[in-house]
């Protein structure tokens, strides 16, 4: 495992974007053909899921019950070495062709990581069904719950609490014969989208790999899923800016293509949650008079809906308006 992993150790650290814990939950639209859907739930307590998934690296993953995402009552626990070089890696075949989308919930161990690798639950393509195999590497946690993306820059991304479930989406699409677009979703909020060199492998990737580096990380929950969501763009409007204090400011997001009536929007200062509004027509507003005097900057956030991938809307978030109060 030393080989293909322990190099992530030289990410470089970036601040923490914050990201409203709001699950949502994987539809059962059929708009788009779904190549599969995992929720261990098949397998008895305490065995390999297989036939369908394909062990490498260590002996350390069996299906459990005390950990679980609603509607499963069962997840994969995998362990990988803590203070060595040797985690569980478990592969199943995509059986599909990009672009496609991968969702599965993630849950991190809390134990104290010292190995070549000290990384948690990790998500790569793999050209074949062992560690061995060359990849791309997807997403993985650092050790105190960061998420960590843009491979081969490796960032650190929005941080999570360990022992916490966590929703992860992501898309998967090559733009053309030298670049390949990964977007991200975290529990249900947009993170970023990358656009990447594709590698030379980049054709032969046809399986997905789940992998606990370092430590206890649970699955649950996976999928992947033919064709891409639709995409969403949140803009921001303010109906005062400057206002004085007390006045009513209305701040109104429009989500366009419009997502069914009756989803919620979050408007947000920073981790606060200022208000929700619901969606009509692709239009949402809040109205506040509580706004304290200078600059408040205000986000408004589309929450990926309840069919998300399966013919559903993915989440974006609005430009930033940095409402002025005299």
């Amino acid at each position: 495992m030393q080989r293909k992993f322990s190099h992530l150790m030289k990410y470089v650290g970036l601040g923490a974007l914050a990201v409203i814990l709001v699950p949502s939950v994987l539809g059962t639209g059929t708009a788009r053909a779904q190549s599969w859907y995992e929720s261990f739930d098949e397998y008895p307590v305490g065995s390999f899921p297989s036939p369908d998934w394909i062990p490498s690296g260590n002996n350390g993953t069996s299906i459990v019950n005390s950990e679980y995402v609603s509607p499963s009552d069962q997840s994969v626990q995998m362990y990988g070495v803590v203070g060595g070089c040797w985690g569980a890696v478990i592969d199943r075949e995509l059986q599909v062709t990009p672009p496609f989308t991968i969702q599965f919930y993630a849950r991190n161990g809390n134990e104290s990581l010292s190995g070549c690798h000290p990384i948690r639950a990790t998500s790569a393509l793999s050209t074949g069904p062992s560690w061995t195999y060359p990849d791309r590497l997807l997403s993985t946690f650092g050790a105190n719950g960061d998420f960590l993306a843009d491979w081969p820059t490796v960032v650190k991304g929005p941080a999570f609490p360990l022992l916490t479930w966590i929703q992860v989406q992501i898309t998967y699409q090559p733009l053309n014969a030298k670049r390949v677009r990964i977007g991200y979703w975290l529990n249900g909020r947009f993170y970023k989208s990358v656009t990447l060199p594709q590698a030379s492998y980049e054709g032969q990737l046809a399986w997905l790999e789940l992998v606990s580096n370092e430590g206890t990380s649970w699955f649950d929950n996976v999928s992947v899923t033919s064709g891409l969501p639709t995409l969403t763009k949140t803009e921001l409007t303010s109906s005062a800016n400057p206002s004085s204090y007390g006045q009513p400011v209305t701040f109104t997001a429009v989500v366009a293509p419009a997502p069914p009536d009756g989803e919620t929007v979050y408007f947000m200062k920073s981790k606060k949650v200022l208000g929700t509004g619901v969606l009509s027509s692709g239009t949402a507003s809040f109205t506040t008079s509580t706004l304290k005097e200078g600059t408040t900057a205000v986000q408004a956030v589309y929450l990926s809906d309840e069919n998300f991938p399966n013919n559903g809307f993915a989440g974006s978030n609005s430009n930033v308006v940095k409402q002025v109060v005299n």
